[in-house]
């Protein structure tokens, strides 16, 4: 459990630093440089694609429980696979 919070604090230190590089590097207006040009039209599609992605992940992962003859509901299934 220590490993596990370790990791995971190692992987956001090293997140935020990326982060901060990349917008040191690019520096601030950049980023709203891409927010302005932002199209939200392209979030429609992105949505869409993505609940499709989540519903067959959920699917393959019943089949995969029924294989193993255990039972959960499709919504159970699908709670964990967005999680």
């Amino acid at each position: 459990m220590v490993r596990h919070k370790l990791n995971l604090i190692i992987s956001l230190i090293v997140g935020i630093l990326i982060f901060v590089a990349t917008i040191g590097y690019f520096g601030p207006e950049s980023l709203r440089h891409i927010y302005d040009n932002l199209n939200p039209i392209y979030l429609i599609p992105f949505l869409i694609l993505i609940a499709i992605t989540f519903l067959i992940n959920a699917l393959r992962m019943q089949v995969i429980l029924k294989a193993y003859k255990q039972k959960a509901s499709f919504l159970t299934v699908l709670k964990q696979n967005i999680a």
